[in-house]
């Protein structure tokens, strides 16, 4: 089978001017991440975090099984930040790179989240590292659009 390149900004560009027809012909054959730039764009459901990471719905059910809700959820939520980091790996060394996770309020019942202090130093921990967001704009569309995903994983 002969294979046929394409230059990205040609795509881009054929796609900028092409009618709905046009633009969903080549969302099909080269996904929509490449023409939709900005991943908070991209990203709607948990099924679109699979298809960026190249994951099957069914793939990803069969990985969990026999896990329970809350471990489903903390995969889920791992692969989100993963996705919406796009390459980013947070530099735990490095005390001035800011590291950002959605922040939730209940009312009733309290939150399965740990916090821990120490008084000289400070020492915080209130979410696993593999969870941080880049910037607080990533951080804030997470955990407005997986709210449902985020509930799971941290309500006891």
């Amino acid at each position: 089978m002969e294979t046929l390149e394409v230059k990205k900004a040609n795509a881009l560009t054929a796609y900028q001017q092409a009618n709905e027809k046009g633009k969903k012909l080549l969302t099909n054959l080269f996904g929509k991440k490449h023409f939709l730039g900005n991943v908070i764009d991209r990203i709607e459901t948990f099924d679109d975090i699979l298809e960026e990471r190249g994951i099957s719905k069914e793939e990803f059910e069969k990985s969990c099984k026999g896990l329970t809700d809350d471990e489903i959820a903390y995969r889920q939520i791992k692969l989100i930040a993963l996705v919406y980091n796009e390459g980013w790996v947070p530099d735990w060394n490095d005390s001035n790179q800011y590291k950002y996770y959605p922040w939730f309020k209940w009312v009733g019942s309290a939150a399965g989240c740990s916090f821990g202090d120490y008084f000289c130093d400070r020492s915080d921990s209130h979410l696993g590292s593999r969870l941080v967001f880049a910037s607080s704009d990533l951080a804030i569309d997470a955990g407005k659009k997986f709210v449902e995903i985020y509930n799971r994983f941290l309500k006891p």
